[in-house]
């Protein structure tokens, strides 16, 4: 079984790291998806507005994924609380053996719902009917993007330790769910993220972005692939209730050929903690959506 999974693992990376993208299926009728295949669970996810839940399932089905953890994303501000929750809830009732609901977090523009004073009463109401199945994508540590209109988004700094998020790990203990956190990795972010963990040990956090391009110490260039799988590591041995993903994110624009390789460090990370490793895509915007999910290559 470990095998098997860390196999799922070393493809799903290989596929974010090379092959080709599809076009976006326009088809209202999802296929089957194929046979003889190693069933993949894709758990870092967002459903956008405009995004047809038909569309991201015939995706899935082209790819091998069987099921998607989904959380809304490009959520204008001005919208009323509960209604990023409304989009992924209709996308899974029609779905609901292939979509696994998460209770969304930020907006567009990377406007944080914290700052409602009523999110967290809104967040306890919403965990208790029992729909959601975790929370995120918390934006603990995010850097500003400005490329383009479609993608960009500013600055964030949440510390993992900072009271709202201690109100929201509480939650997740409370309920049983697991909270899915973007947090680049500084040394700072890091310190946090211990604090919060060790006062939080019933609480599961999956740290998203694990992967040989991550960013270590800064947004520029210089800084990609400085993250050490050795530190990843150390934190995983340390704090039980840590897991991760390897979904790519900030350091997508810093991806170069040789990237498709897997480097020996982190191959042996994902190897010797392969049970806490979760895979993902993390198409976030449209753009992304509009190239699909990637070919799934024998």
């Amino acid at each position: 079984m470990k095998l098997a999974r860390f196999m799922a693992l070393f493809v799903v990376l290989s596929l974010a790291l090379g092959c080709a993208a599809p076009s976006l299926v326009q088809t209202s009728t999802p296929t089957l998806m194929p046979a003889g295949r190693l069933p993949l669970i894709d758990a870092h996810e967002h459903i956008i507005p405009g995004l047809a839940a038909e569309t991201i399932i015939t995706l899935m089905d082209q790819a091998g994924v069987q099921k998607v953890i989904l959380m809304a994303n490009r959520i204008e501000s001005f919208r009323p609380m509960g209604w990023e929750d409304a989009l992924v809830l209709e996308a899974y009732e029609k779905y609901p053996q292939r979509i696994i609901p998460f209770l969304t977090t930020v907006r567009r523009g990377g406007v944080l719902l914290r700052d409602s004073a009523f999110f967290v009463k809104h967040a306890e109401r919403q965990l208790k009917t029992g729909k959601f199945k975790g929370m995120g994508e918390f934006m603990v540590k995010h850097y500003a993007i400005s490329s383009t209109p479609d993608i960009a988004a500013p600055e964030i700094s949440v510390p993992a330790d900072s009271p709202w998020m201690q109100e929201m790990m509480r939650l997740g203990a409370k309920y049983n769910v697991p909270l899915i956190i973007h947090m680049e990795t500084t040394a700072d972010t890091v310190a946090a993220l211990e604090r919060a963990l060790l006062a939080n040990p019933n609480t599961r956090v999956i740290w998203a972005h694990q992967n040989p391009v991550k960013m270590g110490g800064g947004p520029e260039a210089q800084y990609a692939r400085q993250a050490d799988p050795n530190q990843v590591a150390i934190l995983l041995d340390k704090y039980p209730n840590l897991f991760a993903d390897i979904a790519v994110g900030y350091e997508t624009r810093f991806f170069r050929l040789e990237d498709r390789k897997l480097p020996q460090g982190w191959k042996n990370l994902y190897e010797r903690y392969n049970d806490r490793f979760v895979i993902g895509l993390d198409l976030a915007v449209s753009v992304m959506w509009e190239k699909g999910y990637l070919r799934r290559r024998a």
